[in-house]
């Protein structure tokens, strides 16, 4: 497979660990005019901060944020940067968390229709007492997780950046606009290679 090519596109992981298993959620953020490691830095430091400040009120303490890696896709000057955070930072929420797979979805959306014009991630370290018996999370924590996912895109243009939605085939962007929390309780399930995010 032919490696991304957007000089312009950096690609953002957020490492969580739970236990012996890890979570990973990848956002692609475009900053015009191309990357260095100063602004890698910057975006690097930008999630973790939103992870401690807004993100992990939302999540169990079963969960903690341990790096975050930035890689530009720019196969003539690969950057790549790999932040730990040391120690590692849980989540908040000190009752039990419900299993590992139990999750919402953020969904990242830009003004087309259609999957290929939006973006998603699990959201990590649902409390167990917050999943109602209908699948759904108690209305409080979904505000929460919205107020962060809102936080996270205000951030990033106060920042000169923006959360896009990256089309490897083309090398392509579509920006985010906005996000819907979808509050219907999902599986955050193992992938195979190649069959989704």
């Amino acid at each position: 497979m032919v490696a991304p090519n957007n000089p312009n596109v950096a690609k953002i992981a957020m490492v969580f660990g739970r236990d012996t298993r890890t979570f990973v959620n990848v956002f692609h953020v475009f900053k015009t005019g191309g990357w260095d490691m100063t602004s890698l830095t910057t975006v690097s430091n930008l999630f973790r901060d939103w992870w401690i400040n807004t993100y992990r009120p939302n999540s169990s303490s079963a969960v903690s944020l341990r790096r975050i890696e930035a890689r530009v896709y720019n196969p003539a000057l690969p950057l790549a940067l790999d932040t730990d955070v040391s120690p590692p930072s849980p989540g908040i929420i000190g009752t039990a968390p419900d299993t590992g797979a139990t999750t919402l979805t953020m969904s990242w959306r830009s003004n087309l229709a259609g999957r290929k014009h939006r973006g998603r991630n699990y959201v990590v370290g649902l409390a167990e007492g917050e999943v109602n018996t209908d699948d759904t999370l108690a209305s409080p924590r979904v505000t929460g997780i919205a107020s962060a996912a809102g936080t996270l895109l205000s951030q990033l243009i106060a920042a000169g950046l923006q959360m896009v939605i990256f089309h490897r085939v083309d090398n392509t962007v579509t920006n985010v606009l906005t996000v819907i929390i979808e509050n219907l309780i999902d599986s955050q399930r193992r992938r195979l290679a190649n069959r989704g995010a």
